[in-house]
């Protein structure tokens, strides 16, 4: 899945920057499906309701077979991978007191309770975009769930004490999994906290090899 997402996110990348010359060839075409169709194999049996381990795992899968979808022009992979996105923002536990929700299987890995929220983030913040792309936008409830996922994630690197969800002192969050800002501040442009964050960094969030490296270019509006 990974392998998969890194690839079809540059190919991706690369129509989208030049005005969609990059054409595949079938053989070329055929291979990502069979990729994407592994994919789908391993990770359809998971989104079962009692499976205890579904996580950031899932949601890179879900990126992975979407982005070969849009690469190849097959709907069923873009349709697969998007299901994923009420999935993910349906599973997270809203905080008691507060503004924020998380994914408890992620803040449950101790000091990397915090990279792994940014982690996880990055394939869901894309998904929501190709949901949107595709005609199908969040609903209220999604987006106010999206909405405090990302309250959390920034906390979490801004004020990470004052989270008591997260555990002992967290390690720090590399800037390249912070990538998701760029398309979630281009969507919420007036997200208090993720505006603070991206601007903490400076707005080097960029550059996620397993995402096809940067992504910059297709923001160009988004500015300190």
């Amino acid at each position: 899945k990974w392998a998969l997402a890194a690839i079809s996110s540059s190919l991706l990348k690369t129509q989208a920057q030049t005005g969609n010359r990059l054409q595949l060839s079938p053989i070329q075409r055929q291979w990502l499906a069979d990729l994407a169709d592994i994919v789908i194999e391993e990770y359809e049996p998971r989104r079962r309701a009692n499976f205890r381990y579904f996580n950031n795992h899932d949601y890179w899968a879900a990126w992975a077979v979407a982005a070969t979808g849009m690469v190849i022009d097959k709907d069923a992979y873009v349709d697969w991978g998007t299901r994923y996105v009420h999935e993910a923002l349906s599973r997270l536990t809203k905080a008691r007191k507060g503004d924020y929700a998380y994914h408890q299987i992620e803040v449950a890995r101790g000091k990397l309770g915090a990279e792994y929220t940014h982690y996880a983030l990055v394939p869901i913040a894309l998904l929501v975009e190709t949901a949107y792309a595709n005609g199908k936008p969040l609903s209220a409830e999604d987006e106010a769930s999206y909405k405090a996922l990302a309250t959390f994630a920034a906390r979490a690197v801004l004020e990470p004490k004052a989270l008591p969800e997260l555990e002992g002192r967290q390690a720090g969050v590399p800037t390249h999994k912070m990538i998701w800002l760029l398309p979630f501040l281009n969507r919420f442009p007036d997200h208090a906290w993720a505006r603070k964050l991206y601007e903490k960094e400076r707005g080097k969030v960029d550059n996620y090899s397993q995402i096809g490296g940067r992504l910059g270019a297709l923001y160009p509006n988004l500015n300190l």
